[in-house]
């Protein structure tokens, strides 16, 4: 069996929707004729944490550095404890006060790509030896933080062997820089090394065909191969799907003020206000101010519940207790290219979608080529209003959901990628 050396920040005990895609191509890929060693960090300052995913590692080789991160100095500035996590939306919060803005200024723009950098230049002496006994013959690093390609850039030196980049999310243009203009010196400094780094590897794989045409610019075509994120159908067999006796949708994630779906929240309110039916909301995750300010401002905190954060399992279930789900898309410059990890579990769950986004965009396409659902423009409260009508229709004719979903099992997908490995080596 061939060996590929995989660098990741995210791994478990890290929760949330950056573990799942590595997490679960070094599940299938040793079914493929690889088998992955993954090279992590020892302590992760995690967003979340979540350890229903343990069982499914069991068998993978971990190495695991240490490394010194800012993020306790980061955390003094701001008042944080020592044990306190930071949210994924630490970037976009606006938070006043000079020491905020100090902090956030700091984070942007003193560490490049990202404030995992100091990972680069940890001791490589104690790990050289022992991955080196393992003789991969492959390195695949999946970022964010894009500071994993800078290490499969090191190694691949150091072992000799190819490197593979495989990005979730824009490098240079990833969403939280959009409303945060950095310092021109670390923009200049951060797009240097992301051509240097992309140009040197052998192959990148990205998570849309729009992601794909952004770094097009400056790569061949040819070298970019687009694998989505998928949804893995082992993770429903423990949950029971049963009758839904409530016409509840749900949203199941982090929503910061990007986010807040206010052409939802307005068709739910017209929808009570004709008295068409009972209607729930449920939402699952952190929820930023913005989006509990507008649910107060139209009087509908009655139909509406939050879950905070739960573990992934209990988030499936949660799912398959819902009639519909949601997805919202990033209100920003350049979000054609956006596909949450999230809108393929909703997929998976065979439950209808009500999106909102750019109507052009990439989610878009998975949910018309899959049959999921459709997405809404962000004012487009009238038009998910009449979505509702009609599936509320159909949810008292006990009509059930079906969508085309096949192509984006995470085994299948795990499939494509090892084909990428193996025409490689």
């Amino acid at each position: 069996m061939k060996k590929v050396l995989v660098i990741t920040y995210y791994w478990p005990p890290s929760g949330g929707p950056g573990v799942q895609r590595v997490l679960k191509f070094c599940k299938y890929l040793p079914e493929f004729g690889w088998e992955p060693i993954v090279l992590t960090v020892a302590k992760g300052d995690f967003p979340i944490t979540d350890d229903s995913h343990t069982h499914e590692i069991q068998n993978v080789k971990v190495f695991k550095q240490s490394f010194f991160e800012p993020h306790n100095i980061y955390k003094k500035l701001l008042g944080m404890g020592v044990e306190e996590a930071i949210t994924t939306t630490v970037l976009t919060d606006e938070k006043v006060g000079l020491t905020n803005r100090l902090a956030k200024w700091i984070r942007l723009n003193c560490f490049v790509p990202d404030a995992r950098v100091a990972w680069l230049f940890s001791g490589k002496k104690a790990l050289k030896n022992s991955i080196g006994e393992e003789s991969p013959h492959l390195i695949f690093s999946t970022g964010p933080p894009h500071t994993v390609h800078l290490l499969a850039r090191k190694w691949s030196k150091i072992l000799g062997v190819p490197y593979i980049t495989d990005l979730r999310d824009p490098w240079t243009e990833f969403v939280s820089y959009q409303g945060n203009p950095r310092f021109f010196l670390s923009r200049i400094i951060d797009q240097y090394l992301e051509r240097k780094t992309l140009t040197a590897a052998k192959k990148i794989t990205v998570v849309s065909p729009t992601m794909k045409k952004m770094f097009c610019t400056f790569l061949p075509e040819e070298k970019i191969e687009v694998i989505t994120n998928g949804f893995d159908s082992a993770d429903f067999s423990g949950t029971v799907e049963k009758e839904v006796p409530e016409f509840i949708w749900t949203y199941n994630g982090n929503l910061d003020k990007n986010r807040v779906p206010r052409a939802f929240l307005y068709a739910v309110k017209k929808f009570t206000q004709q008295e068409i039916g009972s209607i729930k909301c449920r939402f699952v995750g952190r929820q930023c101010p913005e989006l509990l300010a507008e649910i107060q401002s139209l009087e509908i905190e009655d139909i509406c519940s939050f879950e905070g954060y739960v573990s992934h399992n209990q988030a499936l279930e949660f799912l398959q207790a819902s009639y519909g789900t949601l997805l919202v898309i990033d209100n920003v410059s350049n979000n054609e290219c956006f596909i949450p990890g999230k809108v393929f579990e909703y997929i998976g769950t065979d439950k209808p979608v009500i999106g909102i986004g750019p109507t052009n965009g990439d989610s878009t396409k998975v949910l018309s080529d899959s049959g999921a659902g459709k997405m809404f423009d962000y004012q487009d409260s009238d038009g998910i209003f009449d979505f509702l009508i009609l599936h509320f229709k159909n949810f008292n004719e006990g009509m059930r959901h079906a969508t085309d979903k096949g192509k984006y099992e995470r085994k299948t997908l795990t499939f494509a990628l090892s084909e990428i490995f193996d025409s490689m080596v």
